[in-house]
């Protein structure tokens, strides 16, 4: 029976190891504990197998002694394992030389092969000479060991065992997280007082008991401090954002409900501000991931820092914080967002980079902005987009005025989803016009929206939404494919069968992957020929991407479809750019046409645009001509064709044939 007790004493480290393992979810920590519990069990079964002599023969007994002797040698590199892996919980401007020195990868490999080294000593006589019989009373009686000449390794190890525990406790004592740094001193206390008990298992008028006390308080000390431990980290992870330690989205709106209760008792005003970094994504995608949570890291201890100890600094998620700065002023509300600009503005040095982060931020006060806490985090979330709109790296107040153009936003968003569905949108057609034939040559497909209630709305006025939504995707494919399928039906008649068409894309249509596809799909499906199919592109849109777009672009004119770079002169294309775009055509921004009766830098920048893309063996239109003027002096440049409200205006497709007849050329 007692022999039963020892050998279930013996069973209680291994599961606890395994409990800790399991829930500690495998991490290097719960390994090196679970080891050296696994350890220390095989310690307790060494120590019981000599009290087994009277079940089994004396040489069975000495070879499972010499076999388990290893729990009570291992436990030594074991613990200096543990150490290591304590270590790494330890930030890097924390770590002392010796630190660094004495306690890294290599050195756990050389103790766990020192402790092998005294394991195998251990099966010679070197080591164990053998065990005899100890009668330490009428009724008790076990087996003992003799030492052989080498027995001074074991003490060198149990006094390596020692040097690990300091090492140990130095380890917990600079662990930043309050929960493993308590949890690591009760592990590390356990252990040393374990093991000063245990290794009174060298005297035989111990009996052998220390070695069972030693490992039931390993057991149980960790288990208790371990529990405890996991319990707060879980209660804190439920709390706290686990990359930046500071609260979370649940918390901050639990004090912020707090903050207003009081703030409605004693009359004071509350700020809340929600800041987003600015381009963060490109940290992101350019240095990687661990940098970026390492900026977030750094951006939360400045921030923590120039705001006051009662002030609430929390992580949303991502790069979006959120303060709460209870009793502030709007002017002190200001002064308190600088602070923060000022300090986030300065650079941060991070793995050998130099980065520069800025941010925008938004505030609501209480009571002005809002008296609930959704309501105060909507409208400090809608005043931070308005300071990215006005440049970035600034702040923004919440008022009324941003909360109406707030919902008028997502009303016509819902909207826009809606006239998708609904079939809402039309073509019109501006016709383009051969400057030397005076021919009609070609339509751009332009997109109107009829509203149910408010008629017609301009493009201006939901393209730039629709782009932002991302609606300009499925809006883009509607206008290519209803476009084709007209351009088709026209070539039915003898007057328009070599009319082509021109549709506009955006950034966001050309990023598709697909969208070469896309295109080959409408085509097919519309059976229009790829010659009669126009692709316009902005200047701005084709240098800022150009990289990016001219394998697409070149597929494109591999089908055999045009490609025109619209609002030419806007931007900053040179001769270089140019040549190496797969284009066909330049179309003159409106803005240079406009005044090329009125300004000489205008004409000579005409003049300068069509000679230059005739170099380049490029077509040239021109946008905007309103007046008979303009037609002619384009007419002397040598420009090929224009479009303009002077030869017509964008006409429903019924209304194209007509025109055909001949109203085109006689305004020629």
């Amino acid at each position: 029976m007692f022999l039963l007790l020892l050998f279930i004493v013996a069973l209680v480290p291994f599961v606890v190891g395994l409990i800790t393992l399991y829930i500690f979810e495998k991490t290097e920590m719960a390994k090196a504990i679970f080891w050296f519990l696994l350890f220390a069990s095989m310690w307790e079964l060494d120590s019981a197998c000599l009290y087994a002599h009277h079940l089994l023969p004396e040489t069975v007994v000495e070879i499972l002694f010499r076999l388990f002797r290893i729990g009570p040698i291992m436990l030594t590199p074991c613990l200096f394992y543990v150490a290591y892996s304590m270590s790494k919980e330890v930030a890097e401007d924390r770590k002392p030389l010796w630190l660094r020195f004495a306690v890294h990868k290599t050195m756990v490999y050389l103790m766990f092969a020192w402790g092998l080294i005294v394991y195998l000593v251990g099966w010679t006589k070197l080591g164990i000479e053998g065990i005899y019989l100890v009668q330490a009373d009428r009724s008790t009686d076990f087996m003992f060991p003799a030492n052989g000449s080498w027995a001074g390794l074991f003490i060198v190890n149990v006094l390596l065992f020692m040097i690990s525990i300091l090492i140990s406790f130095s380890i917990s004592l600079r662990i930043s997280d309050p929960n493993k740094r308590v949890f690591l001193l009760v592990f590390s206390s356990a252990v040393a007082i374990g093991y000063g008990v245990g290794i009174l298992n060298f005297f035989p008028g111990s009996r052998l008991f220390p070695s069972a006390i030693a490992v039931m308080i390993f057991a149980v000390t960790t288990f208790s401090a371990f529990t405890y431990m996991h319990t707060k980290i879980v209660r804190h992870m439920a709390y706290h954002d686990a990359l930046t330690g500071l609260p979370n989205q649940r918390l901050f709106k639990n004090r912020l409900t707090l903050a207003l209760e009081e703030a409605k008792r004693s009359g004071q005003s509350i700020a809340v501000m929600y800041m987003d970094l600015d381009r963060f994504k490109l940290i992101n995608d350019t240095l990687g991931h661990n940098v970026g949570d390492l900026l977030l890291e750094h951006v939360a201890e400045r921030i923590t820092g120039c705001l006051r100890k009662q002030d609430t600094v929390s992580r949303q998620g991502g790069d979006e914080f959120t303060f709460l700065l209870p009793g502030l002023t709007h002017r002190e509300a200001e002064q308190a967002v600088q602070d923060v600009l000022n300090a986030i503005n300065k650079p941060f040095t991070l793995h050998g980079h130099q980065l520069y982060v800025t941010p925008s931020i938004g505030i609501s006060l209480y009571p002005s902005c809002g008296d609930q806490v959704d309501i105060l985090i909507k409208n400090a979330d809608m005043a931070m987009y308005r300071a990215k709109e006005k440049g970035k790296n600034t702040y923004q107040f919440f008022n009324e005025r941003m909360g109406i153009q707030s919902l008028q936003k997502l009303n016509m968003e819902n909207a826009l989803r809606a006239a998708l569905e609904n079939d809402q949108f039309v073509l019109h057609y501006q016709p383009k016009v051969d400057l030397e034939t005076g021919g009609m040559i070609g339509v751009e497909a332009l997109i109107r929206w009829q509203h149910p209630e408010l008629g017609f709305v301009a493009p201006d006025e939901f393209i730039p939404l629709a782009e932002e939504t991302g609606l300009i995707v499925p809006i883009g494919q509607w206008v290519l494919y209803k476009a084709c399928v007209q351009c088709k039906e026209w070539h039915n008649n003898k007057m328009t069968q070599n009319l082509s068409v021109a549709v506009n894309l955006s950034m966001m249509q050309l990023k598709q992957e697909n969208f070469v596809e896309t295109v080959k799909r409408v085509l097919n499906e519309t059976g229009l020929d790829p010659q009669f199919l126009e692709i316009e592109i902005t200047e701005s849109m084709a240098m800022n991407n150009m990289d990016n777009f001219i394998q697409k672009l070149t597929e494109i004119k591999n089908m055999g479809i045009g490609i025109s770079i619209d609002d030419f002169g806007t931007g900053y294309s040179s001769f270089g750019y140019l040549k190496q775009l797969p284009i066909d055509t330049l179309k003159i921004d409106r803005s240079f046409t406009n005044d090329i009766t009125n300004s000489e830098e205008d004409d000579a920048i005409v003049q300068a645009i069509i000679a230059m893309a005739h170099v380049l063996r490029l077509k040239v239109i021109a946008e905007g001509v309103e007046t008979s003027k303009q037609l002619t002096l384009l007419q002397q440049y040598k420009c090929d064709a224009v479009q303009g409200y002077y030869l017509s205006r964008p006409l429903a497709a019924e209304n194209i044939v007509g025109i055909i007849g001949g109203s085109l050329p006689a305004k020629m």
